[in-house]
């Protein structure tokens, strides 16, 4: 967490409450990519930082660089004490230290200082969660990069089987495995993805995908919607964005198109028939959820 509220330079300004470190151009409020694990290197007093979200590593903090890679590929930091409990972190691959940034990204221009944007308060973390926000439909899709606790209240769904109309779900409970995509159902409120240690109870079964972060998906896919009051998954509009399928929002699921699914709105099947033949509608849009 960088020490000050309010810094500028290289013709920008910010001002916010605090500033989480994340090396990916993302927002922290809605984004859980802001815990770092701080491993013991091979030397004394050399670390590497591990996001406990993604499992990726901090492959470097240079500006314009590739910030998140693989162990293999992770930068050395050396934390060095400023005083007041403020420490800076220097890269090992380049003498400079890390230094806060626009757009939640980082750069190596000033020096570290006391109270400037490259001093960092380091905070022992035991417990996290990733807050989700069901709206007035009832439902929403998740994927997280870390094991997590279903919260009380939350009904967690997986989708089993699909056919030219609908989607069978079926319902699971337990800790979510990292990177698996699901759907969830809950009354309108926020819910808090707790990270677990335990051991994952619900993994990915292979028919949902998702993405950690805000991405342009190429391939035809269905998405969480809402048509004349019923909720399913609705083919995604294309995005003409870079010529691809569509958007696919931060920690969000989705259903890539099968060949035997070519309507527009699959409704959800709880393993019974679901006595809707049709969606009046689902032509033309659907309230995306």
């Amino acid at each position: 967490v960088p020490v000050v509220k309010n810094y500028s330079g290289g013709g920008y300004s910010a001002n916010r409450d605090h500033t989480q470190l994340v090396f990916d151009d993302c927002d922290p409020a809605t984004t859980p990519s802001a815990v770092f694990e701080v491993l013991v290197g091979e030397k004394p007093y050399e670390y590497k930082l591990k996001n406990v979200h993604t499992q990726e590593y901090v492959a470097s903090f240079v500006k314009n660089a590739k910030h998140m890679s693989t162990e293999n590929e992770a930068v050395v930091v050396k934390f060095v004490a400023l005083g007041e409990n403020q420490v800076a972190v220097y890269g090992a691959n380049n003498g400079n230290p890390m230094h806060a940034q626009e757009a939640y990204n980082v750069i190596v221009t000033w020096e570290a200082e006391l109270g400037n944007s490259s001093a960092w308060y380091i905070k022992e973390v035991d417990n996290f969660a990733h807050t989700l926000s069901v709206g007035d439909a009832g439902w929403s899709s998740l994927m997280l990069g870390y094991n997590a606790e279903i919260p009380a209240g939350v009904k967690a769904y997986v989708v089993e089987t699909i056919n030219t109309e609908s989607v069978k779900l079926a319902e699971v409970s337990g800790v979510l495995a990292a990177n698996t995509p699901i759907l969830l159902n809950a009354e309108k409120a926020d819910y808090a993805f707790a990270y677990s240690t335990d051991e994952a109870t619900i993994t990915n079964n292979g028919k949902l995908a998702g993405t950690l972060y805000d991405t342009n998906v190429i391939a035809d896919a269905y998405v969480l919607s809402m048509v004349d009051s019923n909720v399913g998954l609705y083919k995604a509009a294309k995005n003409q964005l870079e010529g691809t399928a569509f958007k696919n929002n931060a920690n969000k699921a989705y259903l890539p198109a099968p060949a035997e699914a070519p309507t527009r709105f699959l409704v959800f099947n709880f393993g019974e028939e679901t006595g809707i033949e049709s969606v009046e509608g689902a032509e033309n849009g659907a309230e995306e959820i």
